[in-house]
């Protein structure tokens, strides 16, 4: 399972600013996936839907790689529901 308490490899955790998902092409509600919650798809967006702009990882102050995590949630979610 992805641990969405994230933590960067500098050892800073996502402080939930924003910028990623004001500039998400897919609209992905990125600080929501991210906090842990329970996400709602129709809301919040599907981390399946990711382009891998890389907009995401670009903006981060924090320096985390935003859309490798987004990118493993998806895979999760793909392993979890039996997609191959």
């Amino acid at each position: 399972m992805v641990d969405k308490n994230i933590i960067s490899n500098v050892g800073t955790v996502c402080d939930k600013c924003g910028k990623c998902v004001t500039g998400c092409p897919a609209q992905i509600n990125i600080t929501e996936i991210l906090d842990g919650a329970v996400y709602d798809i129709e809301t919040d967006g599907n981390p399946y839907d990711c382009i891998e702009c890389g907009f995401c990882t670009s903006c981060c102050h924090m320096g985390i790689d935003v859309m490798e995590i987004i990118r493993s949630i998806a895979m999760e979610q793909c392993i979890s529901c039996g997609v191959k």
